[in-house]
C-alpha cells in the first residue's frame, strides 16, 4: 500500500486521479520564464511612450521574442566619455533599457555641450549587449538635440542584436550606424565646408 504522503494530485485542482510518487524522488524543478533577465529587460521597455520608434520596436520584439538570441554577458551598465581630437565619444557598455536610457541621455547631452563642429559626437554601442525601445527613443531624442545644436551625432554598432532594432524601426535612416569608431570619427569634406561657411 502506498502511504498517503506519497500521493500527489495530477491535473488541475479538484480534477480526478492521484498518482503515486516513489519515496525520495525530488519534485520537478520550476520552469523559469523564457529569456531570463534580458527578456524581462526587453519587456520592461514596452509601453513607456507613444513615439513611432517605440511602437515599431515593441512590435518587433514581441514578434521575435521566442526566436531571439541575445548576447547576455551580465556586464554592469556604464558610460564613459572620451576625447578624440575635437570629437567627443560616448562609449556605452552593458544593456540600454528603461532603467539606463536616461543616464545615456545625460552623458550625450554633456558631450553635445562640449562639441566643436564639424567634429562629431559619437555614441559607441560596440559593447552594448542589448538595446530596448527606451534606448532607441533616447537616441532619437539625442539626434534631435544634436541637430538643433548644429552638431552631427553618429553611432557605432556592429553586432546584429543592436543593428537589427535600428533597421526594423527605421532609426537607421536618421542615425546610420558606422561599423568602426575610426569610420565614425572621420570628418567629411562637406562637414568641413559647412563649418567654414558658418564661421
Amino acid at each position: 500500500m502506498v502511504p498517503p504522503a506519497a500521493l500527489r494530485p495530477v491535473g488541475p485542482p479538484g480534477g480526478p486521479g492521484l498518482r503515486a510518487r516513489s519515496r525520495g524522488t525530488a519534485p520537478p524543478p520550476l520552469r523559469q520564464p523564457p529569456g531570463g533577465r534580458a527578456a524581462q529587460s526587453r519587456r520592461a521597455g514596452y509601453g513607456s511612450g507613444t513615439q513611432p520608434v517605440e511602437q515599431a520596436a515593441t512590435a518587433f520584439f514581441e514578434r521575435e521574442e521566442a526566436a531571439a538570441v541575445v548576447a547576455h554577458f551580465d556586464r554592469p551598465f556604464r558610460v564613459e566619455r572620451e576625447v578624440h581630437g575635437y570629437a567627443i565619444v560616448v562609449r556605452v557598455v552593458g544593456e540600454v533599457d528603461s532603467s539606463t536610457a536616461a543616464e545615456l541621455g545625460r552623458a550625450t547631452a554633456v558631450a553635445l555641450a562640449l562639441a566643436t563642429p564639424p567634429a562629431p559626437v559619437v555614441v559607441d554601442l560596440s559593447d552594448v549587449d542589448f538595446i530596448s525601445a527606451a534606448g532607441l527613443n533616447q537616441l532619437q531624442r539625442d539626434h534631435g538635440a544634436a541637430s538643433a545644436a548644429g552638431v552631427e551625432l553618429r553611432v557605432v554598432a556592429r553586432h546584429r542584436h543592436v543593428l537589427r532594432p535600428f533597421e526594423v524601426t527605421g532609426l537607421d535612416r536618421d542615425l546610420r550606424p558606422a561599423a568602426t569608431l575610426a569610420e565614425a570619427l572621420r570628418v567629411r569634406a562637406t562637414d568641413a565646408r559647412r563649418a567654414v561657411l558658418r564661421g
